[in-house]
């Protein structure tokens, strides 16, 4: 199985997702380069309009705003990509699992479907680790991912 299903996003989804994604890397007291040259490299793939810029600055966007513009496989996209966000300084703290939560229901993901989807996710960071030869690194890895 696919980690990522190949879902087409148009310019709107698309603008939402990194405003979103920009949101959930806020959570914590602030955006970490390496989250905002994650969001910004997504944003200018996804962006045709080279003027459309993407600043840290940009307002959050709201769950009941993505609520009706991201359905199916797409709002599971919608909520890997805000996982993978809140991962991606090293920890997933309450602020953005709040939030991550909120756009998850936003979006009609139950508990459940949310549990699988950040489990997934956990599984999907140890698997870009567990080729090194550094055993000790991969153990340390999973025990932060609780895998």
């Amino acid at each position: 199985m696919e980690f990522f299903a190949e879902v087409e996003l148009d310019e709107v989804q698309a603008q939402l997702l990194a405003r979103a994604m920009l949101a959930v890397a806020q959570c914590e007291g602030g955006v970490h380069e390496r989250e905002l040259a994650l969001i910004k490299g997504f944003y200018g793939d996804a962006v045709a309009d080279p003027s459309a810029r993407l600043t840290e600055s940009a307002p959050p966007v709201e769950p009941e705003v993505v609520a009706g513009a991201f359905k199916g496989e797409a709002a599971k996209l919608f909520v890997k990509s805000c996982l993978l966000m809140g991962y991606a300084d090293g920890k997933y703290g309450s602020g953005e699992k709040a939030l991550v939560g909120a756009y998850a229901a936003a979006l009609g993901v139950s508990g459940g479907e949310l549990e699988d989807l950040e489990q997934s996710v956990r599984e999907f960071l140890l698997s870009q680790v567990a080729h090194l030869a550094n055993t000790g690194v991969v153990v340390e890895v999973a025990k932060k991912l609780g895998v």
